[in-house]
């Protein structure tokens, strides 16, 4: 792949990147403009069996129609807007071919004003993520590469179905790595696979941490409906991890990785001093951002919008000039507080009561009513003159106590 953005240097990127991480960021209102976009690329070379994203099986052909139909997507977005983040996940988007790479940057070049972007995310698999791979990506602006590992564990990768083994994903994690401190590299994982033990998950762990990334996010397996892995557990072919299980196993994580010099910022995410997802603190802030893609939502002025996910109907839609949006959930205001409140619950700082009382006009007190004050009788959540957070016991249900407060 050429270089198609070099105009501000991936050392120089990551500096600043981490300077915006140090310094405490503003909760934005509603309807203050976008900073960030989400990108959409749905290919894979294989389909994961616990997978539910908006994905399709990689082919030539089929990548440079989505292009194409990607490329007017965006240029409704705008040209060259001025963004802090653009996070590129998928499917697999460092699956496409060099040219094909080359041409989504160069798309993405006319779309945002990248010398300004201060952090660009690329999702990557192990399999093929070279050193020359990560040097080029990073030559054409990427400042922060995703791999998803998932597991150490040769037995485990193969449940989840995935192509790679443990080598080449150690050595993909060194590949990131080889650019420099210039990019930050995030390395998922996931954990409650059937069959897998404490002992096992401690392995990963220690894999982990030995590797030393910049960012780690930790995920339990989850059984998504329609899935293959969800019929296999349906049909009694696999055993799923009991939920006491996977208590412990999050819990030895969070305890672990802070020894390891890890900062538990939000449910399933660590970061070293400096490496927090600057992306992603834009949807757990409730704030606005653009997408474009197959499958992706955008959240724009207190409307959410809902693009098609079956690829040849989003590739017809695209081709015949109509819009890839096929629902739209306009929220109300109230709505709005409910949703922020409970995704700003998923930060281990918690809420900061003035500055939700900026963004939004309203106390988190208020929005939360007798549902929070419920919680926190309960030992789930704290409230202090200054932020409403999660017990250690509340990280346990977060997803229940955010059901109930939206």
């Amino acid at each position: 792949m050429k270089t198609t953005t070099r105009a501000f240097g991936c050392r120089q990127k990551a500096r600043a990147a981490a300077a915006a991480d140090r310094g405490a960021r503003r909760w934005r209102r509603h309807d203050d403009p976008p900073t960030a976009l989400y990108v959409h690329v749905p290919f894979c070379e294989r389909l994961c069996p616990y997978c539910d994203f908006a994905i399709a099986k990689y082919s030539a052909p089929a990548a440079a129609r989505y292009l194409s139909a990607l490329e007017r997507e965006l240029a409704d977005i705008g040209n060259g807007i001025a963004l802090e983040t653009l996070f590129v996940g998928g499917g697999t988007p460092s699956r496409l071919a060099p040219p094909e790479l080359e041409r989504l940057f160069a798309m993405l070049s006319r779309t945002v004003r990248l010398a300004d972007v201060r952090e660009l995310t690329l999702e990557c698999n192990p399999e093929g993520f070279t050193r020359e791979k990560a040097r080029r990506l990073c030559d054409a602006g990427v400042t922060r590469f995703s791999l998803g590992v998932q597991s150490f564990n040769a037995a485990h990768l193969k449940t989840l179905g995935r192509t790679h083994d443990p080598r080449t994903a150690r050595a993909a994690i060194e590949a990131a790595r080889t650019v420099g401190p210039a990019a930050a590299v995030n390395v998922d994982l996931i954990f409650a696979v059937p069959g897998q033990s404490l002992d096992d998950w401690q392995s990963d762990i220690n894999a982990v941490l030995e590797l030393a990334p910049d960012h780690i996010s930790l995920y339990n397996l989850t059984y998504e409906s329609g899935t293959p892995l969800t019929r296999r557990r349906d049909a009694g072919r696999l055993t799923p991890a009991d939920e006491d299980t996977e208590a412990a196993m999050l819990q030895l994580a969070i305890e672990q990785l802070a020894a390891g010099g890890y900062e538990h910022y939000e449910i399933s995410n660590f970061a070293r001093p400096g490496r927090a997802s600057q992306h992603n603190l834009t949807y757990w802030r409730g704030e606005p951002y653009y997408a474009a893609g197959l499958g992706a939502t955008s959240y724009v002025a207190g409307v959410r919008a809902v693009r098609e996910r079956r690829l040849p109907a989003y590739l017809r839609r695209l081709a015949s000039g109509a819009s890839a949006i096929v629902e739209t959930i306009e929220l109300d205001e109230a709505a709005r507080r409910r949703e922020r409140l409970a995704f700003a619950l998923r930060m281990m700082e918690g809420v900061p009561i003035d500055a939700f009382k900026a963004a939004t006009g309203t106390s988190p007190l208020e929005v939360g009513g007798e549902a929070l004050l419920r919680f926190a009788e309960a030992g789930f959540v704290e409230i202090s003159d200054t932020h409403v957070r999660l017990t250690p016991r509340g990280i346990m249900v977060a997803d229940a106590i955010m059901r109930e407060l939206i």
